[in-house]
């Protein structure tokens, strides 16, 4: 609610992705402002969240079932045709990489003008539907996955491109001139592979240890490693793991990148935001989503998200 309470007017508050809105507050922006604008193509979810909004607010409500992207519904009515018209896996990879060739964005849906707009953990899923269609599509048909097609990772890679500049425009389009943005998405996943490197592994863990300490975890620098292996055990409440487990991922991800998988470009988001008029009103905070924390030891468990608030510049 902070981004709200920095909007000029209360009249419009827009919500890309809506969905369920089941990591928003949905009945205080509704409370909040005379229209709340909730948008997703998926009518059911929306649905769903309208009940999180008292009755007496509902009216406030408009459900828009859209595509948020100019794109994503067109290519993969296109992807769909070039699947089923092709002969073989190779044919339908020559349609598929002319699709590529020629992808952009288009225009964008037909939304109001807003105070408030919106983006939650959204942008980052855009690229993954009509890259999973295609893969499924031609799976089904052929048998074949789309991995084996040497222009897999640059379709997905034009994917990203189109949906940030895509994405970017839109929330351009629909803010206005004293309206404000809330920007928050996943933006890295890890630890994409665990670490086995010794030396590594010994840095994290010493830098790690003041905070053990503080936690009760360790009694001195040594106890780290135990202390790590000790991790979801049940020997210590959920909050002080999940302290445990954000340091851990921090200090990873400061020794090495590579241990995470990145999931958006926000180098190319912050530039795409710049060229097109958008710039921060406040410094960009992140947190650690442990979606699966018991992984993160030998896999994937945790999402870093970033939190942007913009408006367009003066």
């Amino acid at each position: 609610m902070h981004a709200a309470n920095l909007a000029a007017r209360r009249e419009v508050a827009t919500v890309l992705g809506a969905g369920a809105g089941s990591e928003l507050p949905l009945a205080e922006l509704a409370g909040r402002f005379d229209r709340l604008v909730l948008v997703d193509l998926d009518g059911p979810s929306m649905l769903r969240s309208l009940r999180q909004i008292p009755r007496h607010l509902r009216s406030r409500v408009d459900l828009k079932i859209v595509d948020v992207t100019s794109f994503a519904s067109g290519l993969i009515e296109s992807t769909a045709r070039a699947v089923e018209s092709s002969s073989s896996a190779a044919e339908s990879f020559q349609r598929l990489g002319r699709i590529l060739d020629g992808l952009q964005a288009r225009e964008p849906p037909d939304l109001p003008p807003s105070d408030l707009v919106v983006s939650s953990l959204l942008l980052s899923e855009i690229p993954r539907y009509p890259f999973s269609f295609a893969a499924q599509a031609v799976d089904d048909r052929f048998g074949v996955a789309i991995q084996t097609w040497e222009r897999s990772d640059d379709f997905y890679r034009r994917l990203v491109e189109v949906a940030v500049d895509d994405h970017v425009q839109l929330m351009v389009d629909l803010v206005r001139p004293e309206g404000v943005i809330y920007f928050s998405d996943t933006v890295a996943r890890g630890l994409a592979q665990h670490s086995d490197d010794g030396a590594v592994r010994r840095a994290v863990e010493a830098r790690a240890a003041p905070h053990f300490i503080q936690l009760g975890l360790a009694d001195s620098a040594s106890d780290v490693a135990p202390a790590v292996n000790r991790l979801c055990r049940a020997q210590h409440s959920p909050r002080t793991e999940a302290a445990a487990f954000e340091r851990l991922l921090s200090l990873y991800r400061d020794a090495d990148d590579r241990f995470f998988e990145p999931l958006l470009p926000v180098s190319a988001l912050r530039d795409r935001s710049t060229q097109r008029g958008l710039v921060l009103k406040e410094s960009p905070t992140s947190w650690w989503w442990l979606a699966y924390p018991c992984r993160i030891r030998s896999g994937s468990g945790a999402f870093l998200v970033s939190n942007w608030i913009l408006g367009l510049r003066d």
